[in-house]
């Protein structure tokens, strides 16, 4: 795991990596937050080649379960700012009116068959000062469910996640995370092993590929077991 204080050029970072996976690999999931990663994410897919985006299948970490009109919705905030999917494949979490169990259950069938079609899965992170991660909260029913994708009832939203056991399956982990709030989560991240049920973030420590960009700490630390 290597931590890399860098404040530009987040995006080309991320493209980057995108881009070497597409063309080494017939198929790519790429799976993008919402949050302050949003405008990332945005600004990375300008820069991927249309014909290199045929390769590449776009999910989510994970979704607010809000009415699809929602200002809340990241895949909304995502589209409205100009999230150009190009020739990619998509699954956005939210596609109906179905029940927050549903969509769940929906889309864990999805991430089993696009994680087993792929040859390559890179997961794209923010993570909060609290120490979650993708719709992971610290002692959540997300933090301890050994489904793919669950959905709960969070203090602020009802939500949509990925699981541990679905993103031990990453390739590869980009994760940016920025504001001196982050501090005390990164020294985490940088020196210590915490139960990923106390700290979901420690899922990038596990990761054989994962880079977190940030504004505080330079570091390297070796696989977690």
């Amino acid at each position: 795991m290597r931590m890399v204080k860098q404040t530009t050029d987040l995006a080309e970072e991320l493209a980057r990596s995108l881009t070497a996976a597409l063309q080494s690999h017939q198929r790519v999931v790429w799976l993008v937050p919402g949050g302050s990663n949003i405008p990332i994410s945005i600004a990375a897919m300008q820069q991927i080649d249309d014909s290199l985006s045929q390769k590449l299948v776009i999910m989510q970490t994970d979704e607010r379960y809000v009415p699809l009109d929602s200002p809340d919705c990241n895949w909304r905030q995502l589209q409205e700012g100009g999230f150009a999917t190009k020739q990619a494949t998509i699954y956005p979490i939210l596609v109906d009116t179905a029940s927050r169990d549903e969509v769940a259950v929906r889309y864990s069938e999805i991430v089993k068959r696009e994680f087993a079609a792929a040859d390559y899965i890179l997961g794209q992170f923010g993570v909060g000062a609290d120490g979650h991660i993708a719709g992971i909260k610290p002692e959540s029913p997300a933090s301890a469910s050994d489904t793919l994708v669950v959905g709960y009832q969070a203090e602020d939203f009802e939500r949509v996640t990925l699981t541990f056991p679905a993103l031990h399956q990453l390739s590869e982990a980009v994760t940016f995370a920025y504001g001196e709030e982050k501090r005390p989560v990164l020294e985490k991240l940088a020196n210590d092993s915490i139960p990923l049920e106390q700290f979901p973030a420690g899922i990038v420590q596990t990761i054989l590929t994962s880079t977190i960009y940030n504004d505080c700490i330079t570091s390297e630390k070796g696989l977690a077991i």
